[in-house]
C-alpha cells in the first residue's frame, strides 16, 4: 500500500484486491458494497466501507486518465470524527446517498480525512498532486490561503455543511442549524418543564453554536424565562448514553432534552430507560437530522427533519457540472429544517 502522508492528512491508495483482503472477503464483494448493490447486506457494507475510509480505497481510474486527462475519481475532504461508519450513523446515511448519486455519473471516490477537526492544512499539497478531478468538502474550516488555493488553480468543489468558514465559498450548500435549534426551542419553550437540557458536543466545539443559540432564541420567543442546562458527550450513540448518566442527578421527571443530533438522542434515550424515566410522559427529547435509524428505534424519535438527501443530491450535481463545464455560475443555497413529533414527545 502506497501512503502519502501530509502533516495532518493521509491519503492512502490501495487496490480493491487489497480492500478485498484487510477485509477477508473476495474483491467482487468490494466491488458491489462500492456500487452498493441490494446482494450484500448493510451492515456488511459498514464495515467495509469503514475499512476503506481508514486505508484510503481509491478505485484504479488510469485507463480513463489516459483518454481523458482526468482520473474520474472525486475526493471527499472531511474531518477524521466522520470516519467510523459503525458508530457515526449520520455520517453512514449521508456517505450513501453521495456515493449513490456520483455512481450515476460513473465517478470513483477518495477519501481523506484530518486529524484536526477544525482544520485541513494540506489542502493545498492535496491539490497539488492532483488526483482528483474535483473535491466535496465536508465541514471543515479552511483558512482564508486554502480557500484561495481552491480559487488560484481552478479547482471544481462544492461545501457541505459549511457554516463556520473564515470566508464564503461559490459552492456551498447547508442546512439552517440555528433554525433548527429554534424549532426546538419554540416546541418546548411553551411546555411547563421543570428541567431543559441542550445536550451539545463535548469540549468547545463551534458546531454547538448555531443550535444552541437558536435553541435559547425559541424559549426566550415563549416567554419562558428558564435557564437551559448543558450536557456534553462525543458525537455518538455512547457519547449521548455516557452524558446522561454522568448527569442524571440533574434530570427531573419533568424534564425536555434537545440532542445535538439523532445518535446522542438514541443514547439518551437508552441511558433514560435504563435510569428508570418514562418517555415522553417524564422526559421528552428531540434529536436533530432525522437520520433513517429515528423512524426504526422504539421509540420513534421525535427530530428537526434536516433535509440531507437534497442537498446532498444537489451538491454531487453541482460538483460534476462544475468539472465538466468551468466555474460558468456558482450555487449558495440553504435548506430549512422542520420539525418531526413521533413517540419521545408528547401532543402540545
Amino acid at each position: 500500500m502506497n501512503c502519502i502522508l501530509f502533516h495532518d492528512i493521509c491519503l492512502s491508495m490501495i487496490t480493491s484486491k487489497e480492500l478485498a483482503k484487510i477485509a477477508g472477503v473476495s474483491p467482487s464483494t468490494v466491488s458491489r458494497v462500492m456500487n452498493d448493490s441490494p446482494r450484500i447486506s448493510e451492515e456488511r457494507k459498514a464495515q467495509i466501507r469503514k475499512l476503506a475510509i481508514e486505508h484510503g480505497f481509491m478505485l484504479n481510474s488510469q485507463a480513463q486518465s489516459l483518454k481523458t486527462k482526468k482520473t474520474g475519481t472525486i475526493a471527499i475532504l472531511m474531518p477524521k470524527y466522520f470516519s467510523d461508519l459503525c458508530t457515526n450513523i449520520f455520517f453512514t446515511y449521508l456517505y450513501d446517498i453521495i456515493s449513490n448519486e456520483l455512481d450515476r455519473y460513473d465517478y470513483d471516490i477518495m477519501v481523506i480525512y484530518s486529524q484536526n477537526k477544525t482544520k485541513m492544512s494540506p489542502l493545498v499539497r492535496m491539490i497539488q498532486i492532483q488526483k482528483a478531478d474535483g473535491y466535496l468538502i465536508l465541514r471543515p474550516n479552511l483558512t482564508k490561503n486554502e480557500v484561495k488555493t481552491l480559487d488560484q488553480y481552478n479547482i471544481p468543489y462544492a461545501a457541505i455543511f459549511m457554516q463556520n468558514i473564515l470566508q464564503p465559498l461559490k459552492n456551498t450548500f447547508f442546512i439552517n442549524t440555528e433554525q433548527g435549534g429554534y424549532l426546538a426551542g419554540q416546541y418546548f419553550g411553551r411546555k411547563k418543564f421543570d428541567t431543559l437540557i441542550f445536550l451539545g458536543l463535548e469540549g468547545n466545539s463551534v458546531d454547538n453554536g448555531p443550535r444552541l443559540k437558536g435553541f435559547t432564541k425559541g424559549i426566550a420567543e415563549t416567554n419562558n424565562k428558564q435557564n437551559i442546562s448543558i450536557f456534553s458527550g462525543k458525537m455518538s450513540i455512547d457519547g449521548g448514553y455516557k452524558a446522561i448518566k454522568e448527569n442524571a442527578h440533574l434530570i427531573s421527571n419533568n424534564s425536555g432534552i434537545y440532542a445535538y443530533n439523532d445518535m446522542m438522542a438514541l443514547g439518551a434515550i437508552n441511558a433514560l430507560t435504563e435510569i428508570g424515566f418514562k418517555i415522553p410522559s417524564e422526559v421528552e427529547i428531540l434529536g436533530t437530522d432525522d437520520v433513517p435509524l429515528a423512524t426504526a428505534f422504539r421509540p420513534a424519535l421525535s427530530t428537526i427533519h434536516a433535509p440531507i438527501h437534497d442537498l446532498a443530491k444537489e451538491a454531487c450535481k453541482t460538483l460534476i457540472n462544475t468539472i465538466e463545464n468551468g466555474w460558468t455560475s456558482s450555487v449558495v443555497k440553504e435548506y430549512t429544517p422542520s420539525l418531526v413529533l413521533r413517540d419521545t414527545t408528547k401532543n402540545i
